[in-house]
């Protein structure tokens, strides 16, 4: 028996769904008011108008075009490439986007993707099983180190059954698949491209005929700004947009301020003041995005952080209630649970809280064995990156850890961290997707190339596992109570606090359709109304 891909979520609601529509969880002064999606009110042949040029402020720059590239630049590529599917907030449900429909057997083990006959890129390539089996399979070429390499190994086969058929097969049940198809490996890359340019000039510039998406690449400024044009003729009907202008900043006031001035159309932000300004706009409509964890995340590899004796202290010395109220407008929570209160998976086993005189003991323990007490903590520097660092520079100085701060540029942040792990400790976040309870946690699978931590421990990998098997609520929370059991004792990253995030647009805009994950927004079937 097999179930289509939006039945699958309907049926067995494993996704993270808020107790309430408008509340935040346990702990938070304040409520935001989010706006429900239009779905009909998108770019049709009906659609009164045309042109314009949409503004969309990313939260960074990223490393270029190339979909398999560990640092995409998402919001941008997604214009030019699509995906496969797409999850849609109110249904609580995936939906096929440029897919026809994917659908899954019982056991969660054998998936079948079928893709509409019209679909093809502009230089007259179909969209076929084979296309989309060969771009998939890049993700899994070691010279492309990418996130998603854990979970597509999980993949044993992809067969082509027919033109517009794909059976993909599965090494282990995993009942969230059509997830992997809304991110990055399911922006498929024409089959000609990919035999005709190489990865780096795919990521530089692509050429007009390489995405699905109902634009094209037309300029790239490195530090200033992206240009996307739209297809002159498009598989999947009309666009009402001429031009995408793709900019970036991390920091939520600036963008803010940019969107209220007109120069912006779309920007995300878990940036408490931005967030409360936005939700009291009448300008702007505000959308539910994932719950973001601030994290402490840890490097385990040659540093005083590789002592668990000192990443508990690091946890132990965090006061979540004062960052909440100082640095997030008490939208947050103070809880550093792996997902927060108020989420239906949130786990019944306590996390490591704060806890000033034993997180003392541990430092004066591993300071005995000779740690000097010292710790560098990289930041991203925007305002609010840069007051809750020198908060929690001052929480670690009251249980006797010395923090250097180490303020730097997003794409420098990125490169340091991620690429380089020439860091000790660093400002970082889990986003809890709501599609795939799985996903966040497991980039701190032993092995993951995603696991800039360098951390590795079996009592995590087991409760991964366990993790990626469940289904439904009540499975996902006993899998989420031993994830945080075996997380108090390894302390692979440590969790601040969870902070409001959300999808920020302009009245001015319509037809954008944000979706599960932080980066994940739709714009092709957007409009402009002046």
């Amino acid at each position: 028996m097999t179930k289509p891909l939006g039945r699958i979520f309907a049926s067995v609601p494993v996704m993270l769904a808020f107790s309430t529509g408008l509340a935040f969880a346990q702990g938070a002064a304040k409520t935001l008011s989010y706006d429900d999606y239009d779905l009909k009110d998108v770019c049709s042949d009906a659609t009164p108008g045309v042109g314009g040029t949409f503004h969309l402020r990313a939260y960074s720059q990223g490393a270029g075009f190339d979909p398999a590239h560990i640092n995409f630049s998402v919001e941008a590529g997604r214009a030019v490439y699509g995906s496969l599917t797409r999850w849609d907030v109110q249904s609580q449900s995936f939906q096929p986007y440029y897919a026809e429909s994917l659908t899954g057997n019982e056991a969660g083990d054998e998936w079948v993707l079928k893709l509409p006959a019209k679909a093809g890129w502009s230089d007259g390539t179909p969209l076929t099983a084979e296309a989309v089996k060969k771009s998939v399979e890049r993700f899994l070429n070691p010279d492309f180190p990418n996130t998603y390499v854990p979970m597509l190994k999980l993949i044993s086969e992809m067969v082509v059954q027919d033109d517009q058929t794909l059976v993909i097969r599965l090494s282990k049940p995993w009942g969230t698949l059509p997830w992997i198809f809304s991110q990055p490996p399911g922006m498929i890359v024409n089959p000609k491209v990919l035999d005709a340019v190489s990865a780096k000039d795919l990521g530089a510039a692509p050429p007009a005929e390489a995405g699905l998406g109902a634009f094209t690449f037309a300029e790239w400024v490195p530090n200033s700004h992206i240009v996307l044009k739209k297809k002159a003729d498009w598989w999947n009907g009309r666009i009402c947009l001429d031009e995408v202008n793709v900019t970036w900043s991390a920091g939520g006031q600036a963008n803010y301020e940019a969107m209220v001035a007109g120069q912006v159309h779309y920007f995300r932000s878990f940036d408490g003041p931005a967030v409360v300004k936005a939700d009291a706009n009448p300008d702007m409509r505000l959308y539910r995005a994932p719950w973001v964890a601030s994290t402490t995340e840890m490097n385990h590899a040659g540093t005083a952080l590789k002592d668990p004796r000192v990443r508990q202290a690091v946890v132990h010395a965090m006061n979540g209630a004062i960052i909440n109220q100082r640095i997030w407008e008490g939208i947050g929570s103070e809880s550093h649970t792996l997902v927060p209160p108020g989420v239906a998976i949130h786990p019944e086993t306590a996390p490591l809280v704060y806890d000033a005189e034993k997180a003392k003991e541990l430092v004066a323990a591993a300071k005995a064995d000779g740690w000097d007490g010292k710790i560098r903590f990289s930041i991203n520097n925007t305002p609010g990156n840069v007051n809750q660092g020198i908060l929690q520079q001052a929480m670690a100085k009251a249980v006797g850890i010395e923090i250097e701060r180490d303020e730097l540029q997003i794409g420098d942040y990125m490169q340091k961290t991620r690429v380089q792990k020439n860091f000790e400790m660093s400002m970082g976040a889990i986003y809890l997707d709501e599609s795939c309870s799985w996903c966040p946690f497991s980039l701190y699978g032993s092995g993951h190339t995603g696991n800039w931590m360098s951390h590795s421990d079996a009592n995590i990998d087991a409760a991964l596992d366990v993790l990626r098997a469940a289904q439904g609520p009540e499975e996902i929370r006993s899998a989420m109570n031993g994830l945080q059991a075996a997380w108090n004792e390894a302390v692979p990253a440590g969790v601040t606090g969870w902070l409001a995030n959300a999808h920020i647009i302009s009245n001015k805009a319509r037809g954008v359709l944000p979706g599960a994950t932080n980066a994940e927004v739709h714009i092709d079937r957007a409009y402009l109304t002046e």
